[in-house]
């Protein structure tokens, strides 16, 4: 019964998700930038720069999850064009975007809807695993992460970039004004869906990051070299892990 009860809050997590990013989808791009002062951008090729794959990727496979409007996706294939490049996500809205992208540029990307907690995948299938400012918005963290680290390959790479905490006090304050007050109102000067912006706020205040994310990394699955830079005073986490095996 209490597992039933589990599954039907995660399912209705979940359909709140998909409504509120359907409805943020359009805009979805430029508040990041606003959002971000453009930094997003440096974080996102930092990001797939760490996936380390040899030449230009010949026979890899990688997977993007929570892959929203593309962007990583379509980095991960610019900077490697002979790797099979898959990006998932929960929302067909956001989808229709990033396979918009993907046809204007040329790049062949596979984009699907699926669950990050129950990935539609065989284990041990892709040499890098990514997720950017998604990990957050599941229902279950750990049971994501589960799941990334099951479809890697042995040795395979682990990438995440989130949200965290900001250590400075004085750093902290402006970061907490700023994600409560300022990111609300710019998500609703362009989406005019300023409630979802501040779930966006609230949740990237509330979300463990530094060496607290590590750890749920560490409980999670068999990996090792677990790491973390800081970006913008904490603003932002790029965390890297590999999975254990040869």
């Amino acid at each position: 019964m209490e597992s039933e009860r589990s599954r039907l809050e995660e399912h209705k997590l979940q359909s709140v998700m998909k409504a509120r990013f359907s409805a943020i989808a359009k805009g979805y791009d430029r508040a990041n930038d606003l959002m971000t002062f453009g930094l997003v951008r440096l974080w996102r090729r930092q990001l797939v720069a760490k996936a380390v794959l040899s030449g230009s990727g010949q026979g890899a496979q990688v997977l993007d999850c929570a892959s929203g409007t593309g962007d990583v996706a379509l980095l991960f294939r610019m900077l490697y064009p002979n790797a099979q490049v898959t990006g998932l996500d929960l929302t067909e809205g956001m989808l229709r975007f990033a396979r918009e992208k993907a046809l204007k540029k040329n790049l062949d990307v596979k984009f699907c809807q699926g669950d990050l907690m129950a990935l539609p995948f065989k284990d041990s299938t892709f040499d890098v695993v990514s997720i950017s400012y998604g990990i957050r918005n599941v229902p279950d963290a750990r049971v994501a992460l589960a799941e990334m680290i099951r479809v890697l390959k042995p040795g395979g790479r682990l990438l995440v970039l989130e949200t965290g905490e900001v250590s400075s006090p004085v750093m902290s304050l402006l970061f907490k004004f700023f994600m409560t007050k300022v990111v609300p109102f710019l998500g609703g000067l362009i989406s005019a869906r300023k409630e979802h912006y501040e779930y966006l706020g609230e949740s990237s205040l509330a979300f463990p990051s530094g060496t607290r994310f590590c750890n749920m990394i560490r409980l999670s699955g068999a990996v090792s070299d677990i790491r973390f830079e800081k970006k913008m005073f904490g603003a932002s986490y790029l965390y890297t892990a590999t999975k254990n095996g040869v």
